[in-house]
């Protein structure tokens, strides 16, 4: 089954192909501006755009809406990142995290689908820590203060196989379940 995957980011991408690669799935790419709403719900924010990419071009369609958690900054910035990346470097986080012993965090990730008026959101989480400096290179803003549960390096050290392997993936694998339950 072809899905197109709205999204400019070709790293996504990738990682998509990589993921579905042993499955039925076949992950095309499709560039589209959509409308992002502003909510603290990555869930709703990614059902709104994937619903409104669906109707406009008639495919079966992918959107993905992230969201990142600093526990002791009650849940800050949450689906707000992709603006703070553009405001604040990962420094800035440090700085509002300095002397605070609770540095738990957690990235949600929400994958919509969306096919001739079925949508469908699949969404897990990915639980860690901030670590006390920047590290990495190989990724962008939080990765390279994010440390995944039961590691020792940032996202951004990690390979992009050892991202893809370590990293969270629960929800593409609802949503490969999903595909391959319904065809």
């Amino acid at each position: 089954m072809k899905i197109y995957y709205i999204t400019g980011n070709k790293r996504k991408i990738e990682r998509a192909r990589k993921i579905c690669q042993n499955t039925s799935i076949e992950i095309e790419q499709i560039q589209m501006e959509t409308p992002e709403i502003q909510g603290i719900d990555s869930k709703e924010i990614a059902q709104y755009s994937v619903k409104f990419a669906g109707e406009k071009l008639d495919k079966p369609v992918i959107k993905l809406d992230v969201s990142f958690h600093i526990n002791a900054l009650n849940g800050f910035p949450g689906p707000f990142i992709k603006y703070i990346n553009q405001w604040l470097e990962p420094e800035y986080i440090l700085k509002m995290l300095e002397g605070v012993k609770d540095r738990s965090c957690y990235w949600t990730d929400s994958l919509a689908f969306y096919n001739k008026g079925q949508l469908k959101v699949f969404s897990a989480n990915e639980e860690g820590v901030i670590a006390g400096k920047v590290r990495g290179e190989n990724g962008w803003g939080m990765d390279k203060i994010f440390i995944p549960k039961g590691q020792t390096r940032t996202k951004a050290e990690l390979s992009n196989e050892e991202r893809i392997k370590i990293c969270n993936n629960g929800h593409w694998e609802q949503f490969i379940k999903f595909i391959k339950d319904n065809r």
